[in-house]
């Protein structure tokens, strides 16, 4: 433990959280989470000493806040009516200082009994994508704004996203939902493309949202804290089976190490009893294709000398069990080529 800090108003409020602490460009943290059930967002140096904080006047928690390109911030959660009971999910655009710049909740329909919540946001070229909660169906949606937080689109996934509670932007500009499936047994991810396309009992919904203001201002208090005891960490080796739910015919922007050998494909992924790889030789050379399972334990290999030209090879798995798979390249002294394959 290199530090630690508690935080409180100077008149302590009741039921402090802190969902989300990020580090920033300038080596600080955006933190986002509630005090007295109330939305707020704060700032701190690389210590942990606060900058600024505003706590909204409006019952709510705020669950992710993120950087923003202008470098401001874009913060998620939801703000609630103590008399309704109901909940509406909001975004919240600050400037560097945290000063408000806008605010808009959103809601599938306009029922009281809505419990709709902000889980997560990621800045996104033009605007903001958000992961949203359905209070009506207990699921999640997939949203997308302008930069002034008006709805551009949204989509769920049917009961795949039930239960998903994290966002992030993948590097082919598409999105990743992680969360769990509703038996609570099951760990489940969801892949859409920078439309929100995931090929996955995709549907369009409509979303309304209203612009609210609302009061921040208020001084938060550090104090400093130690770690009474540091725990015993233990990583345990175990076998993960993985089912595809529902796939389209890419996993661009999920994993892809890049480097290797010119035109390297590992194909097809998912596989069933065989994967083929192919790549380019530029004169005669050594290659060595390796599987490895998710342990590091090599359970195949090739070897072969004095490859040239276009290669391929078809690597037989059908005497494995279904899993997660790394296939090794290994040309001459090069450095190595890994690639994800999933064996069905």
């Amino acid at each position: 433990v290199q530090w630690g800090q508690c935080y409180n108003t100077p008149s302590p409020l009741y039921g402090g959280v802190l969902y989300s602490a990020l580090p920033t460009a300038d080596g600080d943290y955006i933190c986002s989470g509630s005090f007295d059930y109330r939305m707020t967002l704060f700032k701190t140096d690389a210590n942990g000493n606060v900058l600024w904080c505003r706590i909204t006047n409006t019952p709510g928690e705020l669950f992710d806040s993120r950087a923003t390109s202008d470098g401001g911030y874009i913060a998620s959660g939801y703000q609630t009516s103590y008399s309704s009971g109901s909940s509406e999910a909001v975004l919240m655009k600050t400037n560097g200082a945290g000063t408000i710049q806008w605010t808009d909740d959103y809601y599938l329909n306009t029922s009281t009994s809505s419990y709709d919540e902000g889980y997560a946001v990621v800045p996104d070229g033009s605007g903001y994508t958000a992961l949203i909660s359905d209070g009506y169906s207990g699921g999640r949606y997939l949203m997308h704004t302008d930069s002034a937080g008006v709805p551009a689109w949204a989509k769920n996934y049917g009961s795949v996203s039930d239960l998903s509670f994290s966002l992030e932007k993948t590097t082919d500009n598409g999105f990743l939902l992680n969360g769990y499936s509703q038996d609570y047994m099951n760990v489940v991810v969801v892949k859409t493309d920078p439309s929100g396309n995931a090929a996955c009992d995709d549907s369009t919904l409509v979303v309304d949202h209203d612009t609210v203001s609302y009061i921040m201002d208020s001084v938060l208090t550090t104090v400093s804290a130690t770690a009474r005891n540091t725990p015993a960490v233990v990583f345990v080796n175990h076998t993960i089976v993985y089912q595809t739910i529902c796939s389209a015919n890419s996993e661009s922007g999920v994993e892809d190490p890049g480097g290797g050998p010119p035109g390297l494909a590992v194909f097809p992924n998912p596989a069933q009893n065989s994967v083929s790889v192919r790549m380019d030789m530029l004169h005669d050379n050594s290659v060595v294709i390796s599987v490895t399972d998710l342990s590091g334990q090599v359970v195949s290999e090739r070897k072969e000398t004095n490859v040239s030209g276009t290669y391929e090879r078809t690597l037989d798995l059908s005497s494995l069990a279904g899993g997660i798979y790394f296939i090794r390249v290994q040309v001459d002294d090069q450095p190595p080529a890994v690639r994800k394959v999933v064996h069905e």
